[in-house]
This record gives C-alpha cells, sequence and structure tokens, in this order.
C-alpha cells in the first residue's frame, strides 16, 4: 500500500539546525538493512520511480513527492555524504524535526501528532548529553513506558514515543548522568534490563563518566538474551560504590541459576567500592566461555569473587586494594560440578590486597601468564596471607567424598594428581607475611617467574605443603632460609629444574626423595653482567649518561628510539643459555622518583635489547613521555644472568 514518505518541498536542515543542508542527499534502504537500496516514487501509484538518492535544492527541500510501499531506513547526509540523521523504519507521512531534550519530546501535544510521526532529540536532559536519538510516535500504543527506548505523552492515555535502536544501546538513554553526583542505579539497571529483555541488543554501552551505584544485577540471560557491557576505557569509566550495605556492585547470574551465562564481554571501565564492607565489585555465578579486559577492580572485600566459572578469560585486568584481589570458589550448583576450571588470566596485575592477591581453591586448571602480583598480605611477616595462594581443595574434583568431606569423583588433590594452578612469567615482589606463593594442594606449576621479595617481608618465596608441583626456570632475586620450602605433606614426584638462586643449598628446602632438583639449577648465583644508569631530560626527551662511560659498566650506548622506547647496546655480546633478565629502576634523579613499569623487548643474539617504559598512573599506563612534566628523569638498568 502506498504511503507518502516526506512530502514535497520538506525542508531539511544542517547537523546543528542553522541553516538549510543544501545539496544534502536523502538515502532510502531496506528497513534494517546497511546498504541495500529500496525504490520511492513520485506518484501513489508506485509507476515512476525516483533516484536514489534524493537530491535537495539549495533551500534543502525535497523537489518531488515521495511515495514507498512498507518499510524503510532513511539516511540524511550532507553533500558529502556524511551522515546526519538515521531513521529506521519510515513507514509514513515524515517530519524532520528536532528538540533539546525528552522532555521536550514527550510535552508535544497528541492534537499535533499523526501516526509514526519522526522527531529527532538532541540529550535525555540537555543537547549532547548522550541520551538523545531519533523516535517515532505510535498513536494507539499504550505500552508501559521505561524512560529509555518507550515514552508516555505529558498528556497520558495512549500514545507512546518509541526509540529507534540498533544494536548498541547507551546508559545515557536511559537517564544516567555519569556527572559523580547522581545516584544512577535505577537508570542503569534499567538499561540492563531492556538489554537483556531484548534479543536486538548486542551491547550496553557506559560512557564516560563517574556512575554513583549501590548495586547492579546482570542477570542469568539465555542465549539470546545476553549482552557485552563495554566502557570508554577504565581511565574514562568509573562505578563508584556510594554505601556501605554488605553487597556486590554487580552481580552475574546467581548461586540458584538454572542455566550458565556463557559468551558475553565486559571491558574498559573500572569499579571502587568500600575496602571494609563492598561484598565485591563483582561476583559472578556459573560463567563460561567469557572474556574480561581492562577492568581496574579495586576496594572490597574481594575484588572479583567467582564461584564455579569455565573457560573464561581475564585480560589486562587489575585487581587492586581489597582484601582479597581475585577469590575463585567451589559452590553447590544445580547445573554444574560448581567447581571453577580451564580459565585463564593474562597481563593481570594483583596489587595491594590486604590478604591475598590471587585465592584459589575447589578448582582446577587456572592459567596465570604474565602480569605481577605485588605488594599483597600487608600484614605482620609470617601470617597466612601473601601473594597467591591454591587451596587444599584445588585439582579436586565432584563426587565421592574427599579428604576435606566434600563430595568428589576422585581425590585427585590428596593424591596430587589433579591440575590446579599453572602460573607463569608472573612478577612477584613484597608480598607480607606468609609468601608469595603457597600451594597447599593439587598439582601446580610455576616456571619463568621472577621473585623480589625481601626477607623482611617474607621468608619463603614458595611454600608447598600439599600436593605435587613442577617449579621451572624461575629466578628468586634475595638470598632467604627458605626460598622454596617444601613441607612434609608433599606427595612425591616433584621437579626443580632450571632456577636461579644465589645458593641453593641454603636457599631450598626439600626432600630428596620427593623430589628432584635438576643439576642445571644447583650452585648458580646470578651475576650482573651490565649495569648503566641514563637520564632522560624532560625538556627534549634526549637520553644522557649518568656515572661515566656506558662501557665502563657493560652497556655501550642507550637511545631513544621513540616515545618511551629506549634501545640498549651491551658492550660485549652474551653467551647465555637463557636470555638475561633485565631490571629497570627509577631513581630520584631531579625529579621525585616515578613508579614505571616496563617490557623488555627484541633480546638479540649478541645481547642487545630494546625496553619499554611506562608509568603506573593506575589507570592506562601509558609509554612515558618526560615532555609531558618537562621534568628530567633517571634510571638504572640492570642485566642478570
Amino acid at each position: 500500500m502506498a504511503a507518502r514518505l516526506t512530502p514535497a518541498y520538506q525542508t531539511f536542515n544542517t547537523a546543528n539546525g542553522s541553516s538549510p543542508l543544501a545539496g544534502g542527499k536523502i538515502h532510502f534502504y531496506v528497513s534494517e538493512s546497511v546498504s541495500t537500496n529500496k525504490d520511492t516514487f513520485s506518484d501513489s501509484d508506485l509507476s515512476t520511480a525516483n533516484t536514489n538518492p534524493l537530491i535537495l535544492d539549495s533551500a534543502g527541500r525535497v523537489q518531488v513527492n515521495v511515495f514507498g510501499d512498507g518499510a524503510y531506513k532513511m539516511v540524511v547526509a550532507d553533500s558529502s555524504d556524511v551522515v546526519i540523521s538515521t531513521f529506521d523504519p519510515v513507514t509514513g507521512s515524515f517530519i524532520q524535526n528536532r528538540l533539546d531534550n525528552i522532555a521536550a519530546l514527550t510535552a508535544l501535544a497528541k492534537s499535533t501528532l499523526t501516526n509514526t510521526d519522526q522527531y529527532n532529540v538532541s540529550g535525555y536532559y540537555a543537547q549532547g548529553d548522550g541520551g538523545g536519538g531519533d523516535f517515532y510516535y505510535d498513536s494507539t500504543s499504550t505500552a508501559t513506558a521505561n524512560g529509555g527506548t518507550i515514552f508516555a505523552t505529558d498528556e497520558g492515555g495512549s500514545g507512546r514515543w518509541y526509540r529507534i535502536v540498533d544494536s548498541i544501546i547507551n546508559v545515557r538513554q536511559f537517564g544516567a548522568k555519569g556527572d559523580g553526583t547522581t545516584d544512577d542505579t535505577a537508570t542503569i539497571q534499567a538499561a540492563m534490563n531492556y538489554a537483556k529483555g531484548t534479543t536486538s541488543v548486542a551491547t550496553l554501552r557506559i560512557s564516560g563518566g563517574t556512575y554513583l551505584i549501590t548495586s547492579l544485577d546482570y542477570g542469568t540471560p539465555t542465549a539470546t538474551e545476553r549482552y557485552n557491557i563495554v566502557g570508554d576505557g577504565r581511565n574514562k569509566t568509573k562505578f563508584l560504590k556510594t554505601d556501605a550495605t554488605a553487597e556486590p556492585m554487580l552481580t552475574i547470574s546467581g548461586s540458584g541459576a538454572a542455566s550458565f551465562v556463557s559468551e558475553i564481554k565486559f571491558s574498559g571501565f573500572r569499579m571502587e567500592g568500600q575496602v571494609a564492607t563492598t561484598t565485591s565489585c563483582i561476583q559472578s555465578y556459573v560463567i563460561a566461555n567469557c572474556n574480561f579486559e581492562d577492568l581496574w577492580l579495586e576496594k572490597s572485600v574481594v575484588c572479583w569473587q567467582d564461584f564455579g566459572s569455565i573457560s573464561s578469560v581475564w585480560d589486562n585486568c587489575v585487581f587492586n586494594a581489597g582484601q582479597f584481589g581475585y577469590k575463585s570458589e567451589w559452590f553447590d550448583s544445580s547445573i554444574s560440578a560448581g567447581d571453577p576450571n580451564a580459565n585463564d588470566m593474562t597481563n593481570c596485575t594483583f596489587t595491594n590486597n590486604t590478604k591475598w592477591g590471587i585465592w584459589f581453591d575447589d578448582g582446577r586448571m587456572l592459567n596465570i601468564r604474565g602480569g605481577r602480583c605485588e605488594g599483597n598480605g600487608q600484614t605482620a611477616l609470617g601470617s597466612d596471607y601473601g601473594g597467591l595462594f591454591v587451596g587444599q581443595a584445588a585439582g579436586s574434583r565432584i563426587g565421592t567424598e574427599n579428604n576435606l568431606g566434600r563430595d568428589r569423583v576422585d581425590d585427585e588433590a590428596a593424591t596430587g594428581y589433579g591440575r590446579a594452578v599453572s602460573v607463569q612469567d608472573v612478577w612477584f615482589e613484597s608480598n607480607t607475611g606468609n609468601s608469595d606463593i603457597w600451594f597447599n594442594g593439587g598439582a601446580n606449576i610455576a616456571s619463568g617467574c621472577y621473585f623480589r621479595t625481601g626477607s623482611t617481608f617474607n621468608t619463603q618465596d614458595i611454600r608447598i605443603s600439599n600436593g605435587t608441583y613442577r617449579l621451572d626456570g624461575n629466578v628468586h632475586s634475595v638470598d632467604k632460609t627458605n626460598v622454596i620450602n617444601e613441607e612434609s605433606g608433599v606427595i612425591a614426584g616433584n621437579i626443580i629444574v632450571g632456577c636461579r638462586f644465589f645458593d641453593p643449598e641454603s636457599n631450598i628446602n626439600y626432600d630428596p626423595d620427593k623430589t628432584t632438583l635438576n643439576a642445571v639449577s644447583t650452585r648458580f648465583t646470578p651475576s650482573v653482567i651490565a649495569l648503566g644508569a641514563f637520564k632522560i631530560q624532560g625538556a627534549d626527551n634526549v637520553v644522557v649518561g649518568l656515572g661515566g662511560n656506558y662501557r665502563d659498566t657493560g652497556i655501550t650506548s642507550i637511545t631513544r628510539s621513540g616515545v618511551g622506547i629506549y634501545d640498549v647496546v651491551v658492550a660485549t655480546a652474551w653467551v647465555l643459555p637463557n636470555n638475561p633478565l633485565v631490571y629497570i629502576q627509577a631513581l630520584s634523579g631531579s625529579g621525585a622518583a616515578l613508579p614505571v613499569s616496563y617490557t623488555v623487548t627484541a633480546i638479540g643474539t649478541d645481547g642487545d635489547f630494546t625496553i619499554q617504559i611506562r608509568r603506573l598512573d593506575g589507570l592506562t599506563n601509558p609509554l612515558y613521555d618526560p615532555t609531558v612534566d618537562s621534568v628530567d628523569r633517571d634510571f638504572q638498568v640492570i642485566a642478570y644472568a
């Protein structure tokens, strides 16, 4: 059935509405398609097709009648095809009008409206606040208004404004402000409920800002209801807990869930609770095949409390200043064994948690690769806190009863054969109390890790009290009585290979009947093979040497090749079985000491290497550019072998 899509001489304006859209273009496509053209016609018989796109005259006007059949997507663009507005669906008489906010939209008199009238609104409360969009009017609808995609008129009765949405919805379109003073809990929850309740929304976007909340519920969406939550980056999008109620800030699913929450993604936001009372920043149940990246969680009892997750990945996440950073446990689930298994944590940071950076029990195969575990514990020397804890039930499975009195299939933890945790290429430093790592159950592996915790923080880098273990290629840079401390509860079949100690005879406490100590790791004392200090001048980013010629210290030159990137050339080629261990330290110099992290790359066969220096700002950790603050900074480079 033919319907008029736009009247003849309909005028269109520029994006800010200040002038006619001279030479603009009106494209017509199949509704909900990307770019499938659909003809319009100049007559109601639909016999004479219009050009597509329609070209507006110098006054921004349509020169012909525009009739069509069915639903269209209408795209308004300028003469260079820069899109100004998109309207989908367009099914009848179209009126292009712009309003400042939602209040102006709902205040329109119903007597002036016709069915399917469409308006563009510039903001939710005010122009440009991110909550605006395109709307069409349904004069007969009595649907329940939800504050985001459906709005009733101020007059009441029938008639609703419907937001034209695509696969992304923004919390600001439901009225969230993110201004750091307004409680946005209700508006964000409304947006989450809408995203879960429709199959058309794949992503809930959280625009940059500080959102005050109490507690949010992601729910337990089915495969067709699940949605991602994406912020603008953990330095821009922040959730802040407003009260001291003992509850999570965000809960995914629940202990009584009848299905898994699978294949969702969270990224690009920060959550800050109250460390004494907030149960967790995020508490999750039976999630599977999910991905979480670029998150910063801090100041809660547990930064992330995980129950029963399966095959999920945490990447480049920070767990900071809680009591526990990441805590993973079994729970009594009706749909799974309830124990977490086959999860990966890559390049994550666990810092300044007062009990444990990572606490893992009742699960299998947690793989931790890269990143750092530093400054956790923060209580008395010898207390049962520290960096990474693996519990006595780790590595076991649900079924017949085990030594802890819980039902298990087999007692893998007691026999030491169940894989518990594999930790690889992680930096451990200044974890106070018990140890950097405590293996208390299951079969565990630590490889390629660097330990730099002094004896005033703890008396053992790795403590093993139960299960079995393999230590491969780790470096223990501090001389302590029991760097490796194997206790009597450990089961036979362990290996220590290729590790580096100051003095293996005094640093390792082990039972040779249970553990094999590979000869490569004995009597190996690391030595400094290159040492250099350099200044990065804040005014011009020039690198200069400190303390004499580099050749006196094993380093020929250090040159800047880009922002935060420095190439180090050594005086003598290193002939080593493994790559050297390089450590960068920020000195006080002309400016205050600067907390930094660094990455060592491109280690050549001749021993030369490249370093990337990043300043630890707690947010994005950008590559260090001293010209930003124009302060000279001093650094020391040490290479061990």
